[in-house]
């Protein structure tokens, strides 16, 4: 099964065999049985494992960029972290649950398709998994173009010139149509 896999299913197929011989281990051999067609209540097991550590990670890593925004917000010192930490929330979640599903849902493929599909499966969900990885990247740079232009406020918020102060605006606005367009650029090949 490990034929022509790429490192992220090899990944998936090692965490799932670990995750059903620990479940094996833990509830005994009748975890093996078939719960529907191939798929075996241990698959379904380590499917429930990795799908609910995925959800324990999300909240982990929410809690800790709430905590990290709402210190920075009552320091108000520095606004460029607080922007920083904002804008790196939602696509982060949503990368953790790309990871997550693709993690979970890789294995009950490989047990619910026969063999001579494969490959086909697993190439369209290898392309929908690189397409949602690129479209969370790219909103995330989108995002950050805010901390960019929040950063170039700081900065001229010091200085006494007005022409830097039409200037951040510009610079802001340009970047929110220039990142599209080099995302574009890049989501052709995909």
């Amino acid at each position: 099964m490990n034929d022509g896999m790429g490192p992220l299913n090899q990944f998936a197929a090692g965490l799932t065999a670990l995750l059903t011989d620990g479940l094996e281990n833990l509830f005994g051999a009748g975890v093996r049985r078939p719960a529907f067609g191939n798929v075996t209540w241990a698959d379904l097991g380590a499917t429930v494992c990795l799908l609910l550590f995925f959800l324990l990670l999300n909240g982990l890593v929410a809690g800790f960029l709430r905590r990290k925004i709402r210190k920075l917000a009552e320091a108000a010192s520095d606004q460029v972290h607080h922007h920083f930490f904002h804008a790196l929330g939602k696509p982060l979640y949503l990368l953790i649950w790309i990871y997550g599903i693709y993690l979970a849902a890789t294995p009950l493929l490989w047990k619910l398709l026969p063999e001579e599909e494969l490959p086909l499966v697993r190439g369209f969900f290898d392309k929908l998994f690189d397409l949602g990885v690129f479209t969370t990247v790219f909103w995330l740079f989108f995002r950050f173009t805010h901390v960019v232009e929040a950063r170039l406020a700081a900065l001229t918020a010091r200085t006494e010139s007005k022409l830097d102060d039409l200037f951040v605006p510009l610079v802001g606005k340009s970047l929110r149509v220039i990142v599209p367009v080099v995302g574009i650029i890049f989501a052709l090949p995909i």
